[in-house]
């Protein structure tokens, strides 16, 4: 409500905004059960605004009618595509980042509305291309010719113009020939995927991250087969690529061949030897396999490569405990105690180090802040008792833990 002169408005409350962007603002509160205050249960509505000259002229957008529907189907683009699939073709994904959230902010309806001026921007971008809807927030594009000199700059200019409507993300395909309709696409959605990790707006051409994106999603969602089929297809393309070997040789690790994945991890600390990764996986294999003198040599080097990073110091310092290594264990997980405060797990195994060590001060605070983050660890709880009786004799409060 507007403010009243000399008076306080009526209502203060709070508004949290997730996400703004040029040409958007509120529109008006509907459902509201009283003229001059917002109270619960009121809706407060945004609504897509024109531009300034659109507003002045009161012309509207230019957006064709049925655009959207009157694309050609999935089956005609892939026949079209199948027809120069021998050739050089140039296969392109294009997005409408968060579709889904115009849709709950600005109803479907003007929501398909900026969906279809983007993407018939996108398709006027490249007037060879045939082009079809694709899952709904995406449109499929097909040309002849693989010119990567000309289409990429293209590219990277059409997802900088089109942020004001709404950011849009570019997957690529350069293909020589050969591949089928489906792969093509396909392939083109990988590499948006790999466009995704950059934030919405981005262009990627499909490649071996992409493959490597691709496979690490199959490995997330238990298709460890199909994940092991992306990484080697991406080594294929790429056989120096670094990060493709480490999720190959985890991969490889999981699915029980723990000979080959050390193979693999090894390669890859011979030729960098400064690749934390790969000798925190050398160690962890190591580790799982029993080998525990070699996975503490691996884990010493992860840990000395990355000394603020809690996984090779916590596994580090865990591997020098079990092996009575004192010396090495103490400086380990007091680092990562101050890395990982939510990891009860650290201060219990720092408390069982400094009890070894006979500093029984040490180990009462380690183990107090293990049992603050996870009050039902009888290891940590029986050890304060434990602890209470030999500093303070006092067998009550000992009783209880």
């Amino acid at each position: 409500p507007q403010e009243r002169p000399g008076a306080e408005a009526e209502f203060k409350g709070e508004i949290t905004v997730f996400e703004t962007a040029e040409g958007y603002s509120v529109g008006h509160i509907t459902g509201s059960q009283s003229s001059s205050r917002i109270v619960a249960g009121d809706r407060l509505t945004f609504s897509r605004r024109l531009s300034a000259a659109e507003a002045l002229s009161g012309e509207p957008r230019p957006v064709p009618p049925g655009f959207l529907a009157n694309l050609p189907s999935k089956e005609e683009f892939l026949a079209r595509l199948d027809e120069c699939a021998d050739r050089p073709v140039t296969v392109a994904v294009a997005r409408l980042d968060g579709f889904e959230k115009n849709v709950s902010a600005l109803g479907r309806e003007e929501a398909e509305r900026v969906l279809a001026f983007v993407f018939e921007k996108v398709g006027a971008a490249f007037p060879k291309a045939v082009q079809t809807l694709w899952q709904g927030d995406s449109l499929a594009l097909a040309w002849p010719g693989d010119d990567q000199a000309e289409v990429k700059p293209l590219a990277y200019r059409l997802v900088s113009e089109l942020r004001e409507p709404g950011p849009v993300s570019l997957g690529l395909v350069f293909s020589p020939g050969g591949e089928s309709p489906e792969n093509l696409v396909e392939d083109a959605r990988k590499a948006l995927n790999e466009a995704a990790f950059s934030g919405p707006g981005q262009v990627a051409v499909f490649g071996p991250l992409s493959l490597n994106v691709s496979g690490d999603r199959l490995f997330e969602g238990g298709d460890l087969s199909g994940a092991l089929k992306e990484y080697e297809r991406g080594l294929a393309l790429s056989p120096g690529h670094l990060n493709l070997p480490n999720s190959l040789g985890v991969c490889l690790g999981r699915l029980g061949q723990a000979s080959q994945a050390l193979k693999v991890f090894e390669k890859i600390a011979e030729l960098d030897p400064d690749n934390m990764m790969a000798h925190y996986n050398l160690g962890y294999t190591h580790l799982l396999s029993g080998r525990m003198e070699e996975a503490e040599a691996s884990m010493s080097r992860a840990a000395e490569l990355a000394p603020d990073n809690f996984e090779p110091l916590f596994h580090f310092g865990k591997i020098a405990l079990e092996l009575g290594h004192l010396d090495k264990a103490l400086p380990a997980l007091k680092r990562a105690g101050e890395l990982g405060e939510n990891r009860p797990v650290v201060f219990r195994l720092l408390g069982e180090a400094l009890m070894l060590a006979h500093d029984h001060q040490g180990a009462l605070a380690a183990f107090k802040k293990a049992v603050k983050t996870a009050p039902n660890d009888a290891y940590a709880l029986s050890a304060l008792g434990a602890l209470f009786v030999d500093l303070a004799n006092d067998r009550e409060v000992a009783r209880s833990l």
